[in-house]
């Protein structure tokens, strides 16, 4: 599979190698072409998979664990790829479902994306093909309610039963034992055996193949069947069981090291989705072995640091990258949480009912903290922090990672640049500034979101990583992937699509959440007050546990609001309202044609980037200065200072009106925010803060 890049939220599917074999989005076997089977029921499935996508309509396929969801998936996209359809793949990090013109393929909804269904019905292009486990059906049905849409006006909802056909199923189980070059012993005795206890899910026929190949078998005898519990969510705790049992021991209280590797697999597929980092793996085991053991995890023994139990586990895992696993099929992780028989099932109900939920949160987050401080951040490895950092997290409270490195440089710009300025009331050119001396300083991550505030910077991106303060400062992880973020007062607020969540910097706790009535465009502190600003053109003050309406529809799509002195500007359809903050209208609309975002130059002029480039006003309304400019990409005013960014262009153009002097930095990437940080002007970019 070709690398794909980090932050893409739809990567195409340009070869069958992106679908199948290791790294590949779906995780099927490399050889799943040669032992597919498709009795009638499936042909039918995806013929009308397919008939509803080429007539525009979304579909979702769902069905039992195990059932084949994911091979009908990847059977439907050979079908659409003959027919010239593009098709692209979301992945589990993408914070925003894409604007596609084609078939976007999600494998299980509720499990990798439960945060970007209640976006579907706003899809503006595209039709989405997706799968998910029956039994969470319902759950897709609430999030479509809460946006009032009925699941059955979003999607065509197909389901998959279990093979039926004793044939069917004899066919597959030999083609797999073929593939993987097993014998049966004693013929259709042992063949039929399997099937009857398959249940007839394919799943459980590849797992006891691979299994026995693991084991080391040439032959599959009827005395090794009969070790094989029926139904694939008993004989998924049999083989977690057998490998748990099998590694070898480190320590001289077997129960307690069994117990422990178990706990940190339960804690591994509660909180993380999608592939497990090897350091968070370890570190996990010991934080379990700690609480069973009764110790402070500094004080378990260097030697399980080094090497424990989980370093034997993984071995059982699927190598997804150079430092990710994940579980052979996500029936495995449906499982651990799930258990249903006597194996797994009471030791996990056992630490379930001993540890409290809270509890288990705190000794996740206390070890993904510890792996990345103590091993991942200082081995200065990129490919170990990055994976580290791509690791889909769901928890309630915050994670941090303390950020110690950072790369700086100091350096020199381009040559200055001289912009044509027409002065309508007086003629001031403005003056070249030869030089001037900036640090650039590397980033950790690439930042898609940031805010700067009371000298205080706050980083973050789509997936969900935000850090607070610069250069040293706390990194932690939200619980969803995230579309903006604003920093107020001593908290911080972020938000997805219709809801927002409100942190307390302090500690990290959640003080408030709101839901909306329409997605989110933006937050907003005017006043030390925060404002939201939907996609439907409302205002709202989020006051405490509540929040209130204050303007409805009388935003223009294109505008911003800000603060100007003691009053807050509007740019609406009819120009620039200045309102009181009793949302007062005070004094006549400021007229301007072709208006993009506004903003305020310290506390007399206001600055208005419009189709005819960048225009500032006094307060009255008179215009003072005209900059013609073409193409402005991203339009800030801080201070007595015009910062704007070309489209296309790897620069930056700085404008002191009060000094009437401008100068022009190379930047590496688009311009994220800028404003003031130890008195001095900077500028964050998607990978380097500069500061001059």
């Amino acid at each position: 599979m070709a690398n794909k890049p980090e932050y893409t939220i739809c990567v195409p599917i340009d070869t069958v190698e992106d679908l199948i074999g290791e790294k590949s989005y779906l995780g099927l076997p490399a050889y799943i072409d040669r032992v597919i089977v498709l009795d009638n029921d499936r042909k039918n499935v995806i013929r009308r998979v397919v008939e509803a996508l080429l007539s525009g309509r979304n579909v979702l396929i769902v069905g039992e664990p195990g059932v084949g969801k994911t091979t009908i998936l990847y059977v439907v996209w050979k079908e659409l790829r003959g027919r010239g359809i593009k098709t692209c793949f979301v992945p589990i990090g993408a914070s925003i479902l894409p604007d596609f013109d084609g078939i976007v393929f999600m494998d299980d909804l509720t499990g990798n994306y439960e945060h970007l269904i209640s976006q579907i019905p706003m899809l503006r292009r595209g039709v989405i093909l997706a799968t998910a486990r029956i039994g969470e059906l319902h759950g897709v049905r609430e999030i479509l309610r809460r946006s009032l849409r009925e699941l059955d006006d979003i999607f065509l909802v197909v389901e998959i039963q279990p093979f039926r056909s004793r044939d069917d199923l004899r066919e597959l189980t030999l083609k797999h034992l073929d593939e993987n070059g097993l014998k049966l012993e004693d013929g259709d005795a042992v063949l039929e055996a399997i099937i009857e206890k398959s249940g007839g899910y394919p799943i459980f026929i590849f797992l006891l193949v691979n299994e026995a190949k693991n084991r080391g078998l040439s032959r599959i005898t009827m005395d090794y069947v009969r070790t094989i519990p029926k139904g694939i969510t008993k004989y998924v705790e049999t083989i977690l069981t057998r490998i748990i049992r099998g590694v070898p021991q480190y320590h001289h209280d077997r129960n307690t090291q069994d117990l422990s590797l178990l706990l940190a697999i339960y804690l591994a597929s509660k909180y993380i989705i999608g592939p497990m980092h090897i350091d968070l793996l370890r570190e996990l085991y010991i934080v379990s072995y700690a609480r069973l053991a009764g110790i402070k995890p500094e004080k378990v023994p260097e030697s399980l640091r080094i090497r424990n139990p989980m370093s034997d586990f993984v071995k059982h895992l699927v190598r997804v990258g150079r430092y990710l696993y994940t579980f052979p099929h996500r029936v495995w992780s449906f499982v651990i949480e799930n258990p249903s028989g006597q194996i797994l099932g009471i030791d996990i109900q056992r630490l379930k009912s001993v540890i409290p939920e809270e509890e288990m949160e705190d000794m996740f987050v206390e070890a993904y903290n510890t792996a990345y401080s103590h091993y991942v951040r200082p081995s200065k490895d990129s490919t170990r922090i990055e994976e580290f950092m791509a690791q889909r997290i769901l928890v309630a409270r915050g994670i941090s990672a303390e950020i110690k490195a950072h790369r700086v440089k100091v350096s020199k710009p381009i040559a200055t640049q001289e912009i044509p300025v027409s002065i309508v009331e007086t003629e001031i050119p403005l003056e070249e500034r030869a030089e001037i001396s900036y640090q650039t300083i590397k980033l950790s991550f690439r930042v898609d979101f940031a805010d700067i505030a009371d000298e205080i910077l706050i980083l973050a991106s789509r997936t969900g990583k935000v850090q607070i303060g610069f250069p040293r400062g706390r990194m932690f992880m939200v619980n969803m992937p995230i579309s903006g973020i604003r920093l107020w007062g001593d908290k911080l607020a972020y938000y997805y699509l219709d809801k927002i969540c409100i942190v307390r910097s302090e500690d990290l706790e959640i003080v408030m959440q709101h839901r909306f009535p329409s997605p989110i465009r933006k937050l907003l502190v005017v006043w030390g007050r925060l404002f939201v600003l939907t996609t439907e053109n409302d205002l709202y003050e989020v006051c405490g546990s509540k929040i209130k309406r204050i303007l409805k529809q009388v935003i223009d799509i294109s505008s911003v609001i800000f603060q100007h002195r003691e009053y807050m500007l509007v740019l609406s359809a009819r120009g620039i309202e200045i309102l009181n903050d009793r949302f007062m209208r005070i004094g006549p609309t400021i007229s301007v044609d072709g208006t993009l975002p506004s903003k305020t130059i310290g506390a007399q002029v206001i600055a208005v980037y419009t189709a005819e480039g960048i225009e500032v006003f006094s307060p009255d309304g008179s215009k003072i200065i005209r900059m013609p400019v073409e193409g402005i990409a991203r339009f800030y005013v801080i201070g007595d200072n015009i910062v704007y960014s070309e489209a296309e262009k790897k620069q930056i153009t700085i404008v002191n009106i009060t000094q009437r002097k401008q100068i022009t930095l190379p930047i590496s990437d688009e311009v994220i925010a800028v404003g003031t940080l130890g008195g001095k002007l900077a500028v964050v970019t998607q990978t380097e803060l500069v500061r001059f």
